[in-house]
């Protein structure tokens, strides 16, 4: 049965992905939050360099860095449980389970199609085309059995990330300060915490992924939950990484359907360079509205009454 909350009045528009947190017993202040998410991203990073074992890109490292993000997810599991004395699940995962699922699973296509998307408009553009695979690289009908298990990869540090910063860091801050700060807080932090990521880190990649931030916060907010911004999260990065083969946030990938990569017709403003396409100019145009669309999304819901 679906839980129907009252509608929103001007002075209380929280969603019910903020209002689960008011369910802790010892709450963590947003300074703190901010602290124990820097904290999963150290574990994560840590348990992550035993992929530096095996060659960049391959099968063997990508697998050892996706899922190296369970390490951060059970950290925070740990700090909600123990600390705060409330459910993994209050971070983000309400409503029926089944329901919740369906909403992932929407979210792994839409999250897909929406970077074939903006890399079909690369190539309308001439930016971006197939190019060929590297010289370690399996392409093609071969590649699809690790195509498929990277999915689950995918689905894990996807995931992740929301847990973090759309989850825990969102509703933690958004029942502290103004919702704008929150947003903005959170959304930071996810931008600054690719700085380290190879490839052609600029201003436009740093402005992308912050508006990315911007725009799964409010669309988790909307949702109420973070089922469907964890579905997106990792349709988007399965579909760059290992169906188009372009890097996903500056690495690249050695195993993928197709490999894509700049023309060189296009500046890497335009195309993204070696970040990728989520270092283009053309995708912050993109991101912006969506950005916009996503907030009109979160104010509509919290006026009409949640259901999640």
């Amino acid at each position: 049965m679906a839980v129907q909350h009252p509608p929103a009045t001007t002075a209380d528009l929280r969603s019910p992905l903020v209002t689960a947190a008011r369910g802790s017993r010892r709450p963590t202040s947003w300074w703190g939050a901010i602290l124990v998410v820097l904290v999963a991203l150290l574990a994560t990073g840590l348990v992550g360099s035993a992929g530096l074992a095996f060659e960049a890109g391959s099968l063997a490292y990508q697998l050892v860095f996706t899922w190296s993000f369970l390490a951060g997810i059970l950290l925070l599991a740990a700090w909600l449980r123990f600390k705060e004395g409330r459910s993994f699940a209050s971070v983000g995962f309400l409503g029926p389970i089944a329901a919740g699922w369906a909403r992932f699973g929407i979210g792994i296509v839409t999250g897909a199609a929406s970077l074939a998307a903006v890399t079909g408009i690369l190539v309308l553009l001439g930016a971006y085309g197939r190019s060929e695979p590297p010289a370690a690289a399996t392409s093609g009908f071969a590649a699809l059995a690790a195509v498929a298990l990277l999915l689950i990869g995918f689905a894990i540090q996807g995931s992740a990330e929301e847990i973090w910063y759309r989850g825990f860091l969102l509703q933690t801050s958004a029942l502290r300060m103004r919702l704008g700060w929150a947003m903005a807080l959170q959304a930071a932090l996810f931008g600054v915490s690719h700085a380290a990521n190879p490839g052609d880190f600029s201003i436009v990649a740093l402005a992308n992924i912050i508006l990315v931030g911007i725009f799964l916060g409010y669309l988790a907010l909307g949702q109420g939950s973070l089922w469907l911004v964890c579905g997106w999260h990792a349709g988007w990065n399965w579909c760059q990484g290992n169906v188009l083969g372009i890097p996903v946030s500056g690495q690249g990938m050695n195993n993928s359907l197709l490999f894509m990569a700049p023309t060189g017709e296009a500046s890497a403003t335009v195309s993204g360079g070696s970040f990728g396409v989520e270092g283009s100019a053309v995708l912050t145009v993109l991101l912006a509205i969506a950005a916009v669309l996503a907030g009109m999304y979160y104010y509509r819901r919290a006026r009409r009454g949640w259901t999640v």
